[in-house]
């Protein structure tokens, strides 16, 4: 639902094992509310309209609520709004930048980041990633989710972000073991 996977797997896409569609972005608190039924249904279904009945991927920030909770949430309302969908969701443990923070190595490639203060070993553990980034960005340039995101994006190791975050790992995974 973010520029994040079309970039991330853009290569697989190339190579013909996978078809990624440009992402729909949703208003994340909106989409997981049950105040708003209406919302989180329209979306999944332009979604698989989009895919054409395939599979759809969700992906979200859980942004420091419990991932767990987040996703039985998930998964109840889908079995009772959408059950003749196809979906995988995936919860960023905190947010996307944590992923960015697993592969400070590859990503520090970028002219505009310097992840001095980041441990990429504690990626997911860290209080507040984006607010790292941000500090992390050379004088006179702001990070900004829209130019940086795809451009760091596009610089991530996928195996250092899968052996240093969970919620990477599990992204890998269904696309690994699902759409693959």
């Amino acid at each position: 639902m973010v520029p994040l996977l079309y970039l991330l797997w853009g290569h697989l896409q190339k190579a013909g094992a996978l078809e990624v569609l440009t992402p729909i972005r949703v208003q994340r608190d909106k989409f997981l509310s049950e105040r708003f039924p209406e919302y989180f249904e329209k979306y999944l279904r332009i979604a698989s309209t989009k895919s054409q009945g395939g599979r759809v991927l969700v992906l979200l920030d859980s942004e420091g609520e419990c991932v767990a909770n987040l996703a039985q949430s998930f998964r109840t309302r889908l079995a009772r709004q959408c059950p003749d969908l196809s979906v995988d969701f995936v919860l960023a443990n905190r947010c996307f930048e944590t992923w960015f923070i697993a592969s400070k190595e590859s990503v520090e490639t970028h002219k505009d980041v310097r992840l001095i203060d980041a441990d990429p070993e504690i990626a997911e553990k860290i209080a507040a990633p984006k607010a790292l980034i941000k500090r992390s960005m050379i004088p006179d340039v702001a990070y900004s989710e829209v130019r940086h995101g795809p451009a760091f994006t596009s610089l991530l190791d996928p195996n250092n972000a899968r052996g240093r975050s969970a919620s990477f790992d599990r992204l890998a995974r269904i696309i690994d073991g699902v759409w693959a």
